[in-house]
């Protein structure tokens, strides 16, 4: 029924069967190895995965080599050189001379590429300055004194500035050379290769481009060390959402139909870019008819450059008229249209005007105006970008402007230029574009050809100028039609016979070559029909089933319609802003625990869920999450909790918030054990909405601060078996405990251990249990390879199969029993050259966490690790697993390889096993519900002795060494251990055990290719050693020499006469009960003849239970063992024999009513440290919210820039009454103004004293000289 048309009874089924598949490259940015300052910028900017010129540069550029990378205009070209800058120089370097130069051809694009490291680069600290033409020297003499990190310039001012200052580059091991081809083609070659004498020797280069001429590939060849060239096929591509339409006119109508389309097709508000080889005019022109322009040309000067491209930009006008010199380079976001006023010389130079449109997933159109002197040209472009030829009657792509529209504007355009200056402009713009025709390339001869059979009349109205035609009695057709006819119209006498009377002569001379002319002209006539009929008949037999003519024509008549299936995330009824956030995270449809849980966690029921790893939990309860929390809250606690089992597990939920709740206005803090909790209390204060941490620092956080968790609505414990398996019940109890009742909670879980359960029974109302078969299930695409060997020799084995089956580039997680074989294990493979790197749950936190960024970013291939990583911690592309000793449970091994085989991937994983694992190896078949045999060497088998052998060897001597031999002895006490602990297999297992032969087994599949036996001795040496195993010698040891062990043979064969009947009634017994089981294998079964311990209608009354989650839950119960010595010695202690019971039975925790701090010490729950109080003292946080609450209530940062002083003058202001001192600072301040108080006084005194003594002085004086007057 699928296959008819209208039918369908599997409508959920084959859904992604006709979509595109599309695979995300591997190697993301956090496969580079970047920093987290890096990182946290490339998240910041909005970026997830590289470009491919991104994907393909930046791995040779961190290497150190050198590089010249070719890629259209808008393919992430600046982040591709910048992202290797910022993890080459990381950090400050207060002393010597700049580490990085970036030379970008002109003050746009170097402007541009200075903001977007400010963007990129903000969490890096590295100072960039900026030098370039037409700025103050005195000020970048300046900011080169204060060591900068990086430079970015033009080339012309640079070397002006290093000839000024005699500049050192010295410390220079970076450069770039950005949109190269333009810095050649505008002249600067000779700056540039001054600047590169100038450079260190060991220096690193980089050259990024469009295109590649000639003078670039010599300079490159000259100064790079070795470059390595990446090209992505960057000169025949357009971007996909680009339209292009082609427009012809009369040469002299350009203008016209330049202003035509601005007017009536292009919107008033939309952004245009106009391509021309002057623009003076054009922008003159705009403007006399009420259109908003401006323009940039290579001669304009640098700041009114800089002003008419700040002007477009921030959409102060809507047009911008340029030369080519704008075409590359420079960031014009959003632009919506392109105008080629000139054709192009290049197909090249087309690709990069256009190419400034339709980016970044927006649509664009691009209009090209062209006229009998670009016809040849324009088939030139049309077989560059290989689109074919398009029809002239095709009316969507190519056409013209309609009469009416083009002689009203025509009319405008000739009374604008009536006026002296735009007169003048005309004159010179009319020579400019003979010289631009002169000095344009010449396009080639087939296109020559081509051209000539151009008609004009072929062409028809634009589609975007249909709307302007206004034509009711068919004026328009009949206008064609008598213009058909008279272009159409061959007169049969010619110029000299118009007047026979007086041009006889010549009249006989046309009719004589007429004669010899006839069968010329028949010839042609006759071919031309035939191939007119050929192309009859081309049509006639396109309509023929089977047949065509013409392969090229009618290509999407029968192209399949793609339908959407319903009950996707749009019919979960979400609101716009979650929706925006998972379609830019790329998901399409819900996963089917997503597709379960969510419409649950929507209605507000409590959640208890189970999957495996990698199917989508996190979304499940994120999703709804944005949908009950949407908008911000400013004032009051937390409305959501999330807690995770491990730090790496939070920062992952953390991040995946910040990218699926983007259009979600919502606040997330981050409580980690390990981080500063000055930073986490001031966090908290900042009202956030949702809150991620780790329980144990979470609590203490909570004891600290006393933290209401009133308006808690939502809970999840993500990972909740790991929450419980690592010894957090207690704090999520006491949580619990400090959380409103009406709260909602979700459980996201791989398995289900018993506390996990008792907790949720206690703790959830009415949960739902919605499990998805994971423990039974692996994923298909999982191939499963069994390896036996003896007990001490599984580290050979290991080391067998990293250096002969697995590749050296794969990634590889090997799980081992205890912390003591992961360590070892570490070591061991270092010792051999094998990358490595180690995980186990008593590790601390920061190693934890950059052992598991090493392995995800390819840093080391092998990650070992216990059980603690088994589940929640992503790992893409995981290739093969290796478990080096079996699980004691068959739900554990499920877990453990679930790590492998994702996406659509396929993997393989590798189970060593001994004597000491056969009948656990039993169980986990019966739970799979396979049978393997064991001489199938495709899924189970040996390693070749020779290659054991000779790893046996290796490993024996490195385990020579003093540190190796000691933890050696110790894992070797620790798998003793680790037996005692595990959990013993069953009944029916054991006895299957018994059974096993090692002789059975052959070598598995993926070491045959090791083996080289061309003389069947392996054959041999099997055969000779299964007789030596099934030989039985008749006599015993006491009758090995008859003659001088008389007495002892007659003793024998007393006790043989003796034991005779007894040994053959036992053969005679087994082969009766042989006989029997193989009856009772025959017989059907019949009706039990006992009472049945469940009554017969017991599933139909599960059935039909309301709540089953107890009876669902006790059915997928899993505790997984401790992984430490400690962990073990607690499960014990735990646990005593009851003598009544004869069982182990639980005691009371000696821990209960204590918590564990994130130093591992167990304190009691109300145990506070007075930290919080201490930071409340110190940062005069309460006092400075309560004089924002005075100030304003809810105040928008202001956006002009008098306004944004004035808050910084304030907040200058605050920070000083804020700065606290200590009483010997006060003392000291005192002390320091009542000396300047008791110095200013004592000169006060001694100028008073002076004033004084002056005036007694001068009364001296006057006395004298009056008494000798008086005498």
């Amino acid at each position: 029924m699928d296959d008819l048309e209208g039918f369908s009874l599997t409508p959920n089924v084959k859904k992604e069967q006709k979509e595109v598949k599309k695979k995300k490259k591997s190697g993301g940015f956090l496969a580079m190895g970047l920093s987290s300052g890096v990182l946290n910028g490339i998240t910041k900017r909005g970026y997830k995965f590289p470009t491919p010129i991104q994907r393909k540069t930046i791995p040779y550029i961190l290497e150190g080599r050198d590089v010249v990378a070719m890629a259209k205009t808008g393919s992430g070209k600046t982040a591709a050189f910048l992202i290797p800058l910022f993890e080459k120089l990381k950090e400050r370097k207060e002393s010597g001379s700049a580490r990085a130069l970036i030379l970008s051809p002109t003050r746009e694009l170097a402007i541009q590429t200075y903001k977007f490291i400010k963007e990129l680069g903000k969490f890096v600290n590295l100072k960039t300055v900026l030098i370039l033409g037409g700025d103050s020297m005195d000020h970048q003499f300046s900011s080169l004194h204060s060591n900068p990190d990086v430079i970015v310039a033009t080339p012309g001012r640079f070397l002006h500035v290093c000839v000024e200052m005699n500049l050192k580059l010295s410390d220079v091991s970076y450069v770039v050379f950005d949109e190269a081809d333009r810095l050649f083609e505008m002249g600067f070659g000779e700056q540039l290769t001054e600047i590169l004498h100038r450079l260190p020797h060991g220096k690193q280069m980089v050259m990024f481009s469009a295109t590649l001429p000639r003078v670039m590939v010599d300079f490159a060849k000259a100064g790079l060390t070795d470059p390595v060239l990446i090209r992505l096929d960057v000169e025949s591509k357009l971007p996909e959402a680009l339209e292009l339409k082609f427009l012809y006119c009369r040469s002299e109508e350009r203008y016209s139909v330049l202003l035509a389309l601005l007017k009536h097709v292009i919107p008033a508000e939309a952004q245009t870019v106009v391509f021309a080889a002057s623009c003076g005019i054009i922008s003159m022109l705009l403007t006399q008819v009420g259109i908003t322009s401006t323009f940039v040309y290579s001669n304009l000067d640098p700041s009114a450059r800089k002003i008419n491209t700040a002007k477009f930009q921030n959409k102060k006008v809507s047009v911008l008229v340029v030369t080519d010199v704008a075409a590359r380079g420079i960031d014009i976001p959003n632009l919506d249209y392109v105008i080629n006023f000139y054709f192009p010389g290049k197909p090249k130079l087309f690709i990069h005007r256009v190419g400034r449109c339709a980016r970044a997933g927006r649509s664009g159109t691009a209009f090209t105006i062209f006229s009998m002197d670009d016809i040849a040209h324009y088939h030139d472009l049309l077989t560059f970008l290989q689109i074919g030829e398009i029809e002239f009657s095709d009316a969507k792509a190519i056409g013209c402007v309609p009469d009416t529209v083009l002689e009203s504007e025509q009319d405008t355009f000739l009374e604008i230029t009536q006026s002296t200056d735009l007169a003048k402009m005309f004159k010179t713009t009319v020579n400019a574009y003979k010289q631009y025709l002169r000095s344009r390339p010449a396009a080639s001869t087939a296109s020559n050809k081509k051209a000539k059979s151009f008609n004009r009349l072929d062409l028809k109205t634009l589609d975007v100028f249909e709307a302007l035609e206004s034509d009711s009695s068919g004026l328009k057709e009949k206008k064609e039609d008598l213009v058909k006819k008279i272009n159409g119209y061959k007169p049969i006498r010619t110029i000299f016979e118009l007047n026979p009377q007086k041009t006889v002569a010549q009249c006989e001379m046309m009719r004589i070559e007429r004669e010899k002319h006839k069968k010329v002209i028949e010839k042609y006539k006759a071919s031309k029909e035939s191939k007119q009929d050929v192309q009859c008949l081309g049509a006639e037999m396109d309509d023929l089933e089977g047949f065509s003519l013409t392969p090229n024509v009618k290509k999407e008549q029968k192209e399949v319609k793609k339908k959407k299936k319903s009950g996707g995330f749009l019919a979960m009824g979400l609101s716009s802003g979650v929706l925006n956030g998972i379609t830019k995270r790329g998901y399409k449809f819900p996963t089917p625990i997503q597709r379960k849980t969510i419409p649950y966690i929507l209605e507000g029921r409590d959640v208890v869920a189970m999957a495996k790893t990698g199917s989508g939990k996190t979304a499940a309860f994120l999703i709804p999450l944005f949908e009950k929390l949407k908008e911000r809250k400013e004032s009051g606690s937390a409305r959501a909790l999330i807690l995770s089992p491990t730090r790496e597990l939070a920062i992952q939920t953390y991040k995946f918030i910040k990218e699926l709740g983007k259009f979600v206005n919502l606040k997330t803090v981050l409580i980690l054990g390990g981080d500063s909790m000055d930073h986490q209390f001031s966090s908290l204060h900042s009202n956030p909405d949702v809150i991620v941490a780790t329980p144990g620092r979470f609590l203490h956080v909570c004891v600290e601060m006393n933290l209401k968790l009133s308006d808690v609505s939502y809970v999840v414990f993500d990972e909740a078996d790991r929450l419980f398996e690592m010894g957090f019940g207690e704090q999520l109890t006491e949580i619990l405990h400090r959380l409103p009742h009406g709260k909602q909670m979700v459980m996201f879980s791989a398995t289900l251990p018993r506390v996990m359960v008792d907790f949720a029974k206690a703790g959830l109302t009415d949960p739902v249990l919605i499990r998805l078969d994971v423990e039974s299930k692996l994923p298909e695409a999982l191939e499963l390879k069994f390896l036996y060997c003896r007990s001490e020799e599984r580290y050979s084995v290991l080391l067998a199969l990293l250096k002969h089956v697995i590749p050296a580039e794969a990634q590889t997680v090997v799980f081992a029993g205890t912390q003591h074989h992961v360590e070892f294990i570490s070591m061991l493979l270092t010792q051999v050259g094998i990358t490595s790197t180690f995980v186990y749950s008593n590790l601390d936190p920061s190693a934890r966490k950059i052992n598991t960024a090493k392995f995800q970013n390819k840093k080391v291939s092998v990650l070992v690790v216990t059980d603690v990583a088994a589940r929640g911690i992503d790992i893409p592309n995981l290739d093969y697993v290796i478990n080096f000793y079996f699980p004691g449970k068959p739900k554990l091994f499920i877990h453990r390889v679930g790590r492998c085989a994702r996406a659509g991937r396929s993997g393989t994983a590798f189970t060593i096993f001994s004597m000491d694992d056969i009948a656990h190896y039993h169980d986990l078949l019966t739970f799979l519900n396979r049978e393997i045999e064991f001489s199938d060497a495709k899924a189970i088998g040996c390693v070749p002795d020779t290659v054991l052998e000779s790893e046996q060897d290796t490993f024996l001597e490195i385990t020579q060494s003093t540190d190796l031999a000691k933890m050696f002895k110790t894992t070797v006490n620790a798998y003793k251990q680790y037996l005692r602990s595990r959990p013993a297999a069953s009944t029916a297992s054991n006895k299957k055990a018994k059974s096993f032969n090692r002789l059975d087994l052959k070598t598995l599949d993926v070491f045959e290719a090791l083996e080289s036996d061309s003389s069947g001795l392996k054959e041999k040496k099997e055969d000779l050693v299964k007789k030596i195993n099934g030989y039985k010698p008749i006599r015993t040891i006491f009758e090995l020499n008859p003659q001088k062990t008389v007495a002892q043979c007659e003793m024998m064969r007393i006790e043989r006469e003796k034991h005779k009947k007894v040994i053959e009634k036992y053969k005679a017994s087994k082969e009766s009960k042989q006989d029997v089981q193989k009856l009772e294998g025959k017989r059907t079964k019949q009706d039990q003849p006992w009472i049945p311990y469940h009554s017969a209608d017991k599933h139909t009354e599960d059935g039909l239970a309301v709540n089953s989650f107890s009876r669902e839950a006790n059915d997928a119960i899993l505790n997984v063992a401790p992984d430490n010595a400690d962990g073990i010695k607690i499960a014990r202690k735990l646990k005593k024999w009851d003598r009544v019971k004869k069982k182990m039975v639980p005691v009371q925790d000696p821990r209960e009513g204590k918590i564990r701090t994130e130093s591992g010490v167990w304190i009691p729950k109300t145990y506070k440290t007075n930290r919080y109080e201490e930071w409340k003292e110190r940062t005069k946080i309460e006092e400075s919210q309560r004089d924002d609450e005075d100030d304003v209530k809810v105040e928008k940062y202001p956006t002009k820039q008098w306004a944004r002083h004035n808050i910084n003058i304030k907040a200058k202001k605050r920070k000083a009454d804020l700065d606290l001192r200590d009483p010997n600072q006060i003392v000291k301040k005192r002390i320091r103004l009542e000396n300047l108080k008791n110095k200013q006084m004592a000169n006060e005194k001694k100028n008073a004293q002076k004033r004084k003594m002056g005036a007694f002085r001068k009364g001296g004086k006057a006395k004298g000289k009056g008494g000798r007057k008086t005498k």
